[in-house]
């Protein structure tokens, strides 16, 4: 089974928007108001009294419709700022459970990115997104993680960041130990639809960046 990040829940948390926004949680419940009122985003189920509320969307062409007011030439500098404000506002445990929303959310940006220290940090983190997919047999996924880290290092992986260009390979060479891989997904981390996955996740939360003002 693939890991509970890469499922297909139209659903976002109240604390992740609020970080995504840089505000208190309570007043980006505020900025929510006006969606709720509109019933275009629909409370969801709370399973605990201490968890974050969760939220949906009425529909996925909803959220799709919002992205979409997004200009694109706005949405990777979008998405490089939810990223790096994730790994900036969350605990190393929680970085490690919501992985694939921080590698799609700077890999997504992946343009904006051209230090090459930052590249390869990046890289790594593919690498620990493909380790953890691997773990939950989501074979395509983490081929895909591998396959992408390795296209941040470029030509220059093996002269400049031997070790991990090294495990990267390891990783994208599953083909050879036998596992069930079928075609990389790559092809499918940007696009604007969404059926579902970790694309799906990030683009929410790009949507809850962009959009969700307070109510006057």
């Amino acid at each position: 089974e693939a890991p509970k990040s890469v499922g297909h829940e139209h659903t976002f948390d109240l604390d992740t928007l609020a970080v995504i926004r840089g505000q208190d949680v309570e007043v980006t419940r505020g900025h929510l108001w006006a969606a709720l009122k509109e019933g275009l985003v629909l409370q969801g189920r709370q399973w605990s009294f201490s968890a974050s509320p969760e939220y949906r969307f009425l529909h996925d062409r909803v959220q799709q419709a919002a992205y979409a007011l997004i200009p694109p030439a706005e949405r990777p500098d979008l998405h490089l700022q939810v990223g790096r404000l994730m790994q900036s506002h969350l605990g190393e445990a929680e970085q490690a459970e919501r992985i694939f929303e921080i590698v799609g959310h700077l890999h997504a940006a992946r343009e904006r990115i051209a230090d090459p220290a930052e590249r390869a940090d990046l890289a790594r983190l593919h690498h620990r997104a493909g380790d953890r997919a691997r773990a939950s047999a989501a074979y395509e996924p983490a081929l895909a993680f591998y396959r992408q880290g390795l296209d941040l290092l470029g030509h220059t992986a093996w002269s400049a960041e031997p070790a991990l260009a090294l495990t990267l390979h390891l990783g994208a060479d599953l083909r050879a130990r036998g596992e069930p891989v079928e075609p990389p997904i790559g092809c499918r981390h940007l696009g604007v639809e969404t059926g579902g996955g970790i694309e799906d996740v990030y683009q929410r939360q790009i949507v809850g960046a962009a959009h969700f003002e307070v109510v006057e």
